[in-house]
Protein backbone atom coordinates (compact mmCIF):
# COMPACT_ATOMS: atom_id res chain seq x y z
CA UNK A 1 0.00 0.00 0.00
CA UNK A 2 2.85 2.39 0.84
CA UNK A 3 4.56 1.48 -2.44
CA UNK A 4 1.55 2.77 -4.39
CA UNK A 5 1.80 6.18 -2.67
CA UNK A 6 5.48 6.44 -3.63
CA UNK A 7 4.90 5.23 -7.24
CA UNK A 8 2.07 7.66 -8.12
CA UNK A 9 4.11 10.91 -7.67
CA UNK A 10 6.95 9.36 -9.66
CA UNK A 11 4.67 8.63 -12.61
CA UNK A 12 3.23 12.18 -12.58
CA UNK A 13 6.72 13.70 -12.55
CA UNK A 14 7.79 11.54 -15.48
CA UNK A 15 4.72 12.54 -17.53
CA UNK A 16 5.34 16.21 -16.80
CA UNK A 17 8.94 16.01 -18.01
CA UNK A 18 7.83 14.23 -21.17
CA UNK A 19 5.37 17.07 -21.94
CA UNK A 20 8.08 19.68 -21.51
CA UNK A 21 10.34 17.89 -23.95
CA UNK A 22 7.68 18.07 -26.71
CA UNK A 23 8.25 21.09 -29.02
CA UNK A 24 5.56 23.84 -29.16
CA UNK A 25 3.25 23.53 -32.17
CA UNK A 26 3.57 26.45 -34.66
CA UNK A 27 0.85 29.10 -34.76
CA UNK A 28 -1.71 28.73 -37.54
CA UNK A 29 -2.20 31.80 -39.74
CA UNK A 30 -4.30 32.36 -42.82
CA UNK A 31 -2.41 33.50 -45.90
CA UNK A 32 -3.13 35.00 -49.30
CA UNK A 33 -1.09 35.49 -52.44
CA UNK A 34 -0.22 38.92 -53.80
CA UNK A 35 -1.53 39.07 -57.34
CA UNK A 36 -1.54 41.45 -60.27
CA UNK A 37 -4.72 43.01 -61.61
CA UNK A 38 -5.41 45.78 -64.09
CA UNK A 39 -6.88 48.81 -62.39
CA UNK A 40 -9.30 50.83 -64.48
CA UNK A 41 -8.44 54.45 -65.25
CA UNK A 42 -11.80 55.64 -63.86
CA UNK A 43 -12.05 56.71 -60.22
CA UNK A 44 -15.00 57.49 -57.96
CA UNK A 45 -14.88 59.90 -55.03
CA UNK A 46 -17.68 60.70 -52.56
CA UNK A 47 -18.73 64.27 -51.83
CA UNK A 48 -21.39 66.42 -50.18
CA UNK A 49 -22.53 69.34 -52.35
CA UNK A 50 -21.89 72.79 -50.90
CA UNK A 51 -23.43 76.13 -51.89
CA UNK A 52 -21.44 78.41 -54.14
CA UNK A 53 -21.07 80.89 -51.27
CA UNK A 54 -22.52 81.47 -47.82
CA UNK A 55 -22.54 84.81 -46.01
CA UNK A 56 -23.52 85.67 -42.44
CA UNK A 57 -25.36 89.00 -42.69
CA UNK A 58 -25.46 91.59 -39.92
CA UNK A 59 -26.22 95.28 -39.38
CA UNK A 60 -23.48 97.88 -39.12
CA UNK A 61 -25.53 99.85 -36.58
CA UNK A 62 -27.41 98.96 -33.39
CA UNK A 63 -31.10 99.32 -32.62
CA UNK A 64 -34.48 97.60 -32.42
CA UNK A 65 -35.57 95.56 -35.46
CA UNK A 66 -39.00 96.66 -36.71
CA UNK A 67 -39.05 95.02 -40.15
CA UNK A 68 -38.34 91.30 -40.21
CA UNK A 69 -40.42 88.57 -41.84
CA UNK A 70 -37.80 85.94 -42.58
CA UNK A 71 -37.89 82.16 -42.38
CA UNK A 72 -35.38 79.44 -43.23
CA UNK A 73 -35.63 78.85 -46.97
CA UNK A 74 -36.94 82.33 -47.84
CA UNK A 75 -35.61 83.46 -51.23
CA UNK A 76 -34.32 86.97 -51.96
CA UNK A 77 -33.08 88.76 -55.04
CA UNK A 78 -30.03 90.96 -54.91
CA UNK A 79 -31.03 94.27 -53.30
CA UNK A 80 -34.20 92.98 -51.59
CA UNK A 81 -34.86 94.13 -48.02
CA UNK A 82 -34.28 91.35 -45.50
CA UNK A 83 -34.55 93.26 -42.21
CA UNK A 84 -34.71 96.84 -40.97
CA UNK A 85 -33.88 98.73 -37.76
CA UNK A 86 -36.18 101.51 -36.54
CA UNK A 87 -34.75 104.51 -38.49
CA UNK A 88 -36.30 107.43 -36.54
CA UNK A 89 -33.27 108.29 -34.40
CA UNK A 90 -30.92 107.90 -37.34
CA UNK A 91 -33.09 110.16 -39.54
CA UNK A 92 -33.02 112.87 -36.89
CA UNK A 93 -29.25 112.66 -36.61
CA UNK A 94 -28.92 112.92 -40.36
CA UNK A 95 -31.20 115.94 -40.57
CA UNK A 96 -29.24 117.61 -37.80
CA UNK A 97 -25.94 116.86 -39.51
CA UNK A 98 -27.32 118.02 -42.87
CA UNK A 99 -28.43 121.34 -41.38
CA UNK A 100 -25.02 121.86 -39.76
CA UNK A 101 -23.37 121.05 -43.07
CA UNK A 102 -25.46 123.58 -44.98
CA UNK A 103 -24.69 126.21 -42.35
CA UNK A 104 -20.97 125.47 -42.50
CA UNK A 105 -21.02 125.70 -46.29
CA UNK A 106 -22.80 129.06 -46.24
CA UNK A 107 -20.25 130.40 -43.72
CA UNK A 108 -17.41 129.15 -45.86
CA UNK A 109 -18.79 130.80 -48.99
CA UNK A 110 -19.07 134.18 -47.18
CA UNK A 111 -15.56 133.88 -45.78
CA UNK A 112 -14.22 132.84 -49.18
CA UNK A 113 -15.77 135.95 -50.81
CA UNK A 114 -14.17 138.22 -48.20
CA UNK A 115 -10.85 136.40 -48.46
CA UNK A 116 -10.73 136.93 -52.23
CA UNK A 117 -11.09 140.69 -51.61
CA UNK A 118 -8.26 140.56 -49.03
CA UNK A 119 -10.65 141.53 -46.24
CA UNK A 120 -9.85 138.44 -44.08
CA UNK A 121 -6.60 136.70 -43.19
CA UNK A 122 -5.77 133.26 -44.60
CA UNK A 123 -6.16 131.64 -41.18
CA UNK A 124 -9.85 132.57 -41.06
CA UNK A 125 -10.35 131.20 -44.54
CA UNK A 126 -8.67 127.88 -43.71
CA UNK A 127 -10.61 127.52 -40.46
CA UNK A 128 -13.90 128.13 -42.24
CA UNK A 129 -13.03 125.64 -44.97
CA UNK A 130 -12.01 122.99 -42.41
CA UNK A 131 -15.28 123.48 -40.51
CA UNK A 132 -17.24 122.96 -43.71
CA UNK A 133 -15.32 119.77 -44.61
CA UNK A 134 -15.84 118.38 -41.09
CA UNK A 135 -19.57 119.14 -41.20
CA UNK A 136 -19.86 117.53 -44.63
CA UNK A 137 -18.06 114.41 -43.38
CA UNK A 138 -20.36 114.17 -40.36
CA UNK A 139 -23.36 114.51 -42.66
CA UNK A 140 -22.10 111.67 -44.87
CA UNK A 141 -21.54 109.48 -41.80
CA UNK A 142 -25.07 110.19 -40.57
CA UNK A 143 -26.48 109.34 -44.01
CA UNK A 144 -24.53 106.09 -44.10
CA UNK A 145 -25.82 105.16 -40.65
CA UNK A 146 -29.39 105.87 -41.82
CA UNK A 147 -28.90 103.66 -44.89
CA UNK A 148 -27.35 100.93 -42.72
CA UNK A 149 -30.65 100.51 -40.90
CA UNK A 150 -31.70 98.43 -43.90
CA UNK A 151 -30.20 94.97 -44.36
CA UNK A 152 -30.23 94.20 -48.10
CA UNK A 153 -29.46 90.94 -49.87
CA UNK A 154 -25.97 91.20 -51.41
CA UNK A 155 -26.74 88.49 -53.98
CA UNK A 156 -29.52 86.16 -55.09
CA UNK A 157 -29.96 83.41 -52.54
CA UNK A 158 -32.02 81.75 -49.86
CA UNK A 159 -31.91 82.00 -46.09
CA UNK A 160 -30.17 79.19 -44.25
CA UNK A 161 -30.30 80.12 -40.57
CA UNK A 162 -32.18 82.82 -38.68
CA UNK A 163 -30.60 84.19 -35.49
CA UNK A 164 -32.95 86.98 -34.32
CA UNK A 165 -36.64 87.81 -33.88
CA UNK A 166 -38.65 90.84 -34.84
CA UNK A 167 -38.57 93.73 -32.32
CA UNK A 168 -35.34 92.40 -30.87
CA UNK A 169 -32.67 95.00 -30.01
CA UNK A 170 -29.60 93.96 -31.98
CA UNK A 171 -25.99 95.12 -31.79
CA UNK A 172 -23.77 96.09 -34.66
CA UNK A 173 -22.14 93.02 -36.28
CA UNK A 174 -24.53 90.66 -34.49
CA UNK A 175 -25.46 87.77 -36.88
CA UNK A 176 -28.96 88.14 -38.28
CA UNK A 177 -29.27 85.48 -41.00
CA UNK A 178 -27.11 83.35 -43.26
CA UNK A 179 -27.68 83.76 -46.99
CA UNK A 180 -26.60 80.98 -49.34
CA UNK A 181 -26.13 81.15 -53.07
CA UNK A 182 -27.07 77.85 -54.75
CA UNK A 183 -27.09 79.11 -58.34
CA UNK A 184 -24.12 76.74 -58.60
CA UNK A 185 -23.12 73.88 -56.29
CA UNK A 186 -19.52 73.54 -55.19
CA UNK A 187 -18.24 69.98 -55.48
CA UNK A 188 -15.10 69.29 -53.45
CA UNK A 189 -13.24 65.97 -53.47
CA UNK A 190 -9.86 64.87 -52.16
CA UNK A 191 -7.72 63.17 -54.80
CA UNK A 192 -4.37 61.41 -54.87
CA UNK A 193 -1.17 62.91 -56.22
CA UNK A 194 -1.50 61.01 -59.51
CA UNK A 195 -4.82 62.69 -60.26
CA UNK A 196 -3.59 66.06 -59.00
CA UNK A 197 -0.79 65.91 -61.58
CA UNK A 198 -3.38 65.42 -64.36
CA UNK A 199 -5.89 67.95 -63.05
CA UNK A 200 -5.02 70.51 -65.73
CA UNK A 201 -6.20 68.06 -68.36
CA UNK A 202 -9.63 67.74 -66.73
CA UNK A 203 -12.20 70.20 -68.06
CA UNK A 204 -15.22 68.63 -66.43
CA UNK A 205 -16.22 65.64 -64.33
CA UNK A 206 -19.29 63.43 -64.15
CA UNK A 207 -21.42 63.87 -61.01
CA UNK A 208 -24.05 61.47 -59.72
CA UNK A 209 -26.30 62.08 -56.71
CA UNK A 210 -27.38 59.25 -54.45
CA UNK A 211 -31.03 60.32 -54.44
CA UNK A 212 -31.18 60.65 -58.27
CA UNK A 213 -29.99 57.25 -59.53
CA UNK A 214 -29.37 56.90 -63.23
CA UNK A 215 -28.93 60.63 -63.89
CA UNK A 216 -25.49 62.10 -64.56
CA UNK A 217 -24.58 65.80 -64.34
CA UNK A 218 -21.49 67.53 -65.73
CA UNK A 219 -19.53 69.86 -63.45
CA UNK A 220 -16.71 72.09 -64.65
CA UNK A 221 -13.37 71.74 -62.90
CA UNK A 222 -12.37 75.07 -61.32
CA UNK A 223 -9.06 74.31 -59.64
CA UNK A 224 -6.94 71.73 -57.90
CA UNK A 225 -4.87 72.66 -54.86
CA UNK A 226 -1.12 72.85 -55.43
CA UNK A 227 -0.34 71.64 -51.93
CA UNK A 228 -1.64 68.79 -49.81
CA UNK A 229 -4.31 69.03 -47.17
CA UNK A 230 -3.28 68.96 -43.47
CA UNK A 231 -3.14 65.15 -43.51
CA UNK A 232 -0.44 65.39 -46.24
CA UNK A 233 -2.13 62.61 -48.19
CA UNK A 234 -4.51 64.25 -50.66
CA UNK A 235 -5.21 67.32 -52.78
CA UNK A 236 -8.45 69.30 -52.86
CA UNK A 237 -10.10 69.40 -56.30
CA UNK A 238 -13.03 71.81 -56.76
CA UNK A 239 -15.70 71.71 -59.47
CA UNK A 240 -18.82 73.84 -60.01
CA UNK A 241 -22.16 72.37 -61.04
CA UNK A 242 -24.59 74.85 -62.61
CA UNK A 243 -27.88 74.84 -60.69
CA UNK A 244 -30.26 77.32 -62.34
CA UNK A 245 -33.32 78.06 -60.28
CA UNK A 246 -31.90 76.21 -57.28
CA UNK A 247 -33.33 72.89 -58.47
CA UNK A 248 -30.85 70.93 -56.36
CA UNK A 249 -30.43 71.86 -52.69
CA UNK A 250 -27.04 72.02 -51.03
CA UNK A 251 -26.05 69.12 -48.80
CA UNK A 252 -26.83 66.32 -51.25
CA UNK A 253 -24.43 63.39 -51.18
CA UNK A 254 -23.06 61.76 -54.29
CA UNK A 255 -19.93 60.70 -56.10
CA UNK A 256 -17.65 62.15 -58.73
CA UNK A 257 -16.53 59.90 -61.57
CA UNK A 258 -13.12 60.76 -63.01
CA UNK A 259 -11.96 59.34 -66.34
CA UNK A 260 -8.20 59.80 -66.61
CA UNK A 261 -8.14 58.68 -70.25
CA UNK A 262 -5.13 56.42 -69.84
CA UNK A 263 -4.58 52.70 -70.30
CA UNK A 264 -5.29 50.39 -67.35
CA UNK A 265 -2.07 49.63 -65.49
CA UNK A 266 -1.23 46.29 -63.83
CA UNK A 267 -0.72 46.67 -60.09
CA UNK A 268 0.00 44.33 -57.19
CA UNK A 269 -2.95 43.89 -54.83
CA UNK A 270 -3.39 42.18 -51.47
CA UNK A 271 -6.28 41.86 -49.00
CA UNK A 272 -6.57 44.98 -46.87
CA UNK A 273 -6.45 42.93 -43.67
CA UNK A 274 -2.89 41.85 -44.58
CA UNK A 275 -1.70 45.45 -44.12
CA UNK A 276 -0.28 46.49 -40.74
CA UNK A 277 0.92 49.87 -39.57
CA UNK A 278 3.04 50.96 -36.61
CA UNK A 279 4.65 54.28 -35.78
CA UNK A 280 8.10 52.73 -36.04
CA UNK A 281 7.78 50.42 -39.04
CA UNK A 282 5.10 52.29 -41.01
CA UNK A 283 3.04 50.29 -43.52
CA UNK A 284 4.20 46.68 -43.64
CA UNK A 285 3.11 43.11 -44.27
CA UNK A 286 4.25 39.75 -42.94
CA UNK A 287 5.68 37.68 -45.82
CA UNK A 288 5.47 33.90 -45.33
CA UNK A 289 8.12 31.62 -46.87
CA UNK A 290 6.12 28.62 -48.17
CA UNK A 291 9.13 26.29 -47.91
CA UNK A 292 10.22 26.96 -44.33
CA UNK A 293 7.06 28.52 -42.90
CA UNK A 294 9.05 31.45 -41.50
CA UNK A 295 7.61 34.97 -41.51
CA UNK A 296 9.45 38.21 -42.18
CA UNK A 297 8.31 41.80 -41.78
CA UNK A 298 8.36 43.68 -45.12
CA UNK A 299 7.87 47.43 -45.46
CA UNK A 300 5.67 48.41 -48.41
CA UNK A 301 4.19 51.49 -50.02
CA UNK A 302 0.42 51.14 -49.89
CA UNK A 303 -1.74 52.57 -52.67
CA UNK A 304 -5.47 53.11 -53.03
CA UNK A 305 -8.27 51.04 -51.60
CA UNK A 306 -10.12 48.87 -54.12
CA UNK A 307 -13.51 47.17 -53.96
CA UNK A 308 -13.91 43.85 -52.11
CA UNK A 309 -11.62 45.07 -49.31
CA UNK A 310 -8.43 45.01 -51.37
CA UNK A 311 -5.58 47.49 -51.51
CA UNK A 312 -2.87 48.18 -54.09
CA UNK A 313 0.85 47.97 -53.32
CA UNK A 314 3.06 50.48 -55.10
CA UNK A 315 6.41 49.13 -53.92
CA UNK A 316 7.93 46.52 -51.62
CA UNK A 317 6.02 43.39 -52.68
CA UNK A 318 5.98 41.27 -55.81
CA UNK A 319 3.15 39.29 -57.32
CA UNK A 320 3.12 35.67 -56.21
CA UNK A 321 4.50 36.25 -52.73
CA UNK A 322 2.48 34.95 -49.80
CA UNK A 323 1.39 37.24 -46.96
CA UNK A 324 -0.27 36.55 -43.62
CA UNK A 325 -3.81 37.85 -43.18
CA UNK A 326 -4.60 36.74 -39.61
CA UNK A 327 -2.90 36.92 -36.21
CA UNK A 328 -0.67 39.76 -37.38
CA UNK A 329 -0.15 41.33 -33.97
CA UNK A 330 1.13 38.01 -32.55
CA UNK A 331 3.82 37.47 -35.22
CA UNK A 332 7.52 38.00 -34.66
CA UNK A 333 10.45 38.17 -37.01
CA UNK A 334 11.66 34.73 -38.22
CA UNK A 335 8.79 32.97 -36.43
CA UNK A 336 7.69 29.61 -37.83
CA UNK A 337 3.98 29.40 -38.57
CA UNK A 338 1.57 26.87 -40.01
CA UNK A 339 0.26 28.55 -43.15
CA UNK A 340 -3.38 27.91 -43.97
CA UNK A 341 -4.09 29.07 -47.46
CA UNK A 342 -4.38 30.73 -49.70
CA UNK A 343 -7.76 30.96 -48.03
CA UNK A 344 -10.98 30.53 -49.91
CA UNK A 345 -11.29 34.30 -50.04
CA UNK A 346 -7.75 34.87 -51.29
CA UNK A 347 -7.09 36.79 -54.45
CA UNK A 348 -6.39 34.96 -57.67
CA UNK A 349 -4.71 36.16 -60.82
CA UNK A 350 -8.03 36.08 -62.64
CA UNK A 351 -9.84 38.28 -60.09
CA UNK A 352 -11.11 41.25 -62.10
CA UNK A 353 -11.88 44.58 -60.57
CA UNK A 354 -15.59 45.29 -60.71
Amino acid sequence: MNARFFLLPLLLLTASCADRQQPDSPMCVETARATTVEVSSSREYPFIAKPLRTSVLSFRVSGPVDRFEVYAGSRYRCGDLIAGIDPRDFRLRYEQADAACRQARADYERVAALYEKDNLPASSYEASRAAWVAAETACDAALNALNDTQLLAPFDGCVGEVFIERYQDVRASQPVVTLTDISSLRIEIFVTQEIAMQARELDEVAVEFDHIPGRTFRAGVVECARSTTPNNLSYLLTALLSNPGGELPAGLSGRVCLDLRDQPQPVVVIPRKALSHTSGAGDHVWVVDPASGRVARRQITAGELLPDDRITVRAGLAAGETVAVSGLRFLNEDQIVAAVGPSDGALTAESPRP
